[in-house]
């Protein structure tokens, strides 16, 4: 399976941090990280499925920027029968405001197939996800604090607004945690070089796509859990490189996609594993 990249992105990113830091806030640092994932194979039904995946993005203090593509590839006798070439991507801009007791994330993403991405045909308002999250801290037991708010995307295999209630705590600025739904989150800081990190949460996704005429249409949609460990070491200030490695649970896990003739195509992944690399760089 040939796997389709949009070659101006960095390109595009690298621009962003240069009006970032041209425009933005004075004193504000931007980072740019990149996370390269292994490639995951199984077997669906005896036939082979693979899924590659790669993300980058840009961060800052209140603007930043992402782009996250994956590549599914189903079932050889499937292949030839979905809409699209289940390469597909999420890009958009990032825009946060952050105070010690309010929050607010607003991050609407063009979700589509790499066809319609590449050949800028048949964009329509409906391929943006309006991602959103806002948040609320209150105080709580044991020297932490209760977040609450709510949060809507579609790592859950659908759009949906769900409730967010976690606890957070940090100790010594070594550990931090944050433990609640739908996202966790643990760091701990091993020393000046060396940190830990352990996330848990959806990690899902709804793509419009467009077969090779841009004649039909439909939605590849994938649900999962997934919980990723992660280990970054910090050479210097301004550069963090990563190993980790993330799991998906296989009852929690299932793609679908509509075929050409008007069905869908289901396909149920396994309980997974993969790792990947990761580098982050301050400007």
């Amino acid at each position: 399976m040939k796997v389709s990249r949009i070659s101006n992105i960095p390109v595009l990113l690298t621009g962003l941090i240069l009006c970032f830091r041209l425009y933005g806030e004075d004193g504000t640092r931007y980072g740019l990280a990149f996370w390269e994932y292994g490639a995951e194979s199984f077997q669906d039904s005896g036939e082979a499925v693979r899924l590659e995946r790669r993300r980058v993005s840009v961060e800052g203090h209140s603007w930043g920027y992402v782009h996250d593509y994956r590549a599914f590839g189903f079932p050889e006798r499937a292949e030839q029968t979905v809409v699209g070439n289940g390469h597909v991507h999420r890009t958009g801009p990032v825009w946060r405001r952050e105070t010690d007791t309010t929050g607010v994330r607003i991050a609407p993403a063009l979700a589509v197939s790499s066809n319609v991405l590449r050949d800028q045909r048949d964009l329509r308002i409906g391929d943006i996800e309006p991602a959103f999250s806002v948040w609320r801290r209150s105080p709580g037991p044991g020297e932490g604090a209760w977040r609450w708010g709510l949060i809507g995307d579609t790592r859950t295999g659908a759009y949906r607004v769900l409730p967010v209630l976690g606890w957070e705590s940090r100790w010594d600025r070594s550990v931090e945690a944050a433990l609640g739904f739908p996202d966790s989150s643990l760091q701990w800081r091993m020393s000046g070089r060396l940190r830990l990190r352990i996330e848990a949460g959806p990690d899902g996704g709804v793509w419009h796509v467009r077969d090779r005429a841009f004649t039909r249409r439909s939605r590849l949609e994938a649900e999962g859990w997934r919980l990723m460990t992660a280990l970054e070491w910090m050479p210097a200030s301004l550069l963090t490189l990563g190993v980790f490695w993330e799991t998906g649970f296989a009852r929690a896990r299932e793609w679908r996609v509509g075929d050409l003739d008007g069905g869908r195509v289901e396909v149920n992944p396994p309980d997974a594993g993969g790792g990947g690399v990761s580098l982050r760089v301050l400007f």
